[in-house]
């Protein structure tokens, strides 16, 4: 992948529009993102972020077994179902090392009805549930970008605060072109 944007000049503003929401409700405030293009990701990251695959799949890959998650927060109306949450590797005693910080905005009318409750326990992470079950999808990264560690990003992603981080916008689709959700993916560490 070539760039950084694949939307044009509103990825800025999906982007504040999914996350800063959200880290405030999870006590701090909304996150200066810089957008940078794919090949100003570090080399340890870039593999990890600038894809079209599943996430929670690449970052199972790189880690060498499956993740958990922890809901941080999470709202619903008719239509969506968003979260802010962890995912982490798995440990004897629970939570392991934290690899991603997530929202994500779900379209629960094009998620089938089967899978709504086990969206909303959110005990296994979205990508890999929806594997599972047999769903094909495609990530479509809008933006990537950069931001320094606040208090929120340290205490969940289990880095020290001003650490640089990296992180992408994206779109999951079906193959044929319905959006299953958006979603702010950061990864803490690679």
């Amino acid at each position: 992948m070539a760039d950084g944007m694949r939307s044009g000049g509103d990825a800025a503003a999906r982007l504040a529009a999914l996350l800063g929401p959200w880290w405030q409700r999870l006590g701090g405030e909304p996150p200066a993102c810089a957008i940078v293009p794919a090949d100003a990701l570090p080399a340890a990251v870039r593999p990890l972020l600038d894809h079209t695959g599943s996430m929670t799949l690449r970052l199972e890959a790189h880690w060498a077994g499956p993740l958990g998650v922890r809901r941080l927060a999470h709202a619903e109306d008719a239509d969506t179902l968003t979260r802010a949450s962890v995912l982490h590797t798995l440990s004897g005693d629970g939570d392991g090392t934290p690899v991603e910080l997530a929202v994500i905005r779900m379209a629960l009318p094009a998620l089938p009805a089967a899978l709504h409750g086990a969206l909303r326990a959110a005990a296994v992470p979205f990508g890999r549930l929806l594997a599972d079950h047999g769903i094909a999808f495609a990530a479509e990264p809008l933006a990537f970008f950069r931001l320094e560690a606040d208090a929120v990003a340290a205490e969940h992603g289990a880095v020290e605060p001003g650490t640089p981080l990296y992180g992408r916008l994206s779109r999951i689709v079906t193959p044929g072109g319905v959006t299953l959700c958006d979603v702010v993916e950061i990864v803490p560490r690679a």
